[in-house]
């Protein structure tokens, strides 16, 4: 590089120095070429590196014009599936409230009916209780010779259809046996409980043994077999009673019974070795006799 030389002049006033620019020497032509090329060189390489980052920022910005356009696109499909889910909450909602309001509707029904069966139950029941009052008053005024000549009568019935037309005329039906009462022996084994919906279902009821003959009848027909009768305490402890709800008149137990052996023997049978009453508990099996009312029959 050539050296720049240059001249200093001193005022003789002031004593003040100066560079004398005059005389500089000028600068050289190779020297002025050189530093243009290198300014040249360093314009290129900014405007490179000017068009990389326009270039490079245009990319950044296509790439989140597309990120942001997907987002956008989800969030209209997730904003279409929570108005769908708002409909079908609210249609719910509506479906529930309809059925509620059927299903208020249908109770208020249903009390107003009960109301209605329930006054017409309670209508029947006092007509009922006021027939069979009303009956009972007529039996009890109807002489006991009437009841005896009209039993007759319908022997006399019986013996004529008999004669008239070969039919026998019966007091109990088929399988019932008759000794004042019509029986029915059972061959199967039930619980007590079972024992006495049975006979209720035959239109009678579990036996209720009035005196010792009675026993000893019915005794005899089940051939040396334990069977119910219809006494039990099962309503209060020590407190016997009939199906029927009438007491004990005469009791008939085995010696040393009721004993209540194991503080679960509410039921009463007949043993099999004597005719006498033994309590046990109600859901043993054993066979059992039905009773009910004889009435002509024609068979």
């Amino acid at each position: 590089m050539a050296k720049e030389q240059f001249y200093v002049i001193r005022n003789p006033t002031t004593g003040k120095i100066s560079e004398d620019t005059s005389k500089k020497e000028k600068p050289k032509r190779g020297e002025n070429s050189s530093s243009s090329a290198e300014f040249q060189s360093d314009r290129r390489g900014s405007v490179l590196i000017v068009t990389l980052l326009v270039v490079l920022s245009f990319i950044l910005l296509v790439v989140m014009a597309t990120k942001f356009s997907g987002v956008k696109h989800e969030q209209k499909r997730l904003d279409k599936e929570a108005m769908k889910c708002r409909s079908e909450v609210k249609a719910f909602n509506l479906n529930i409230a309809k059925n509620q309001k059927q299903v208020a509707h249908q109770l208020k029904e249903m009390e107003a009916n009960r109301s209605v069966l329930f006054q017409e139950m309670e209508k029947l029941q006092n007509d009922s209780s006021s027939n069979l009052a009303e009956f009972q008053s007529v039996l009890k005024s109807v002489p006991l010779e009437l009841w005896r000549d009209v039993l007759n009568e319908i022997k006399d019935v019986c013996t004529r259809t008999e004669n008239a037309s070969g039919y026998t005329c019966q007091p109990c039906l088929a399988g019932w046996h008759h000794s004042g009462s019509c029986y029915y022996f059972s061959k199967r084994t039930k619980n007590w409980m079972d024992s006495k919906d049975e006979c209720e279902r035959k239109a009678s009821r579990l036996i209720i043994i009035k005196d010792q003959d009675q026993l000893d009848f019915v005794f005899g027909q089940m051939k040396g077999n334990n069977f119910w009768i219809g006494l039990s305490d099962k309503v209060l402890e020590g407190n016997w009673i009939w199906v029927d709800g009438s007491n004990v008149t005469i009791p008939l137990w085995s010696s040393g019974e009721p004993n209540d052996s194991n503080r679960n023997e509410d039921c009463a049978e007949v043993l099999a070795n004597q005719a006498k009453w033994n309590d046990i508990s109600c859901d043993q099996l054993k066979r059992f006799v039905c009773e009910k009312k004889p009435v002509a029959f024609f068979i």
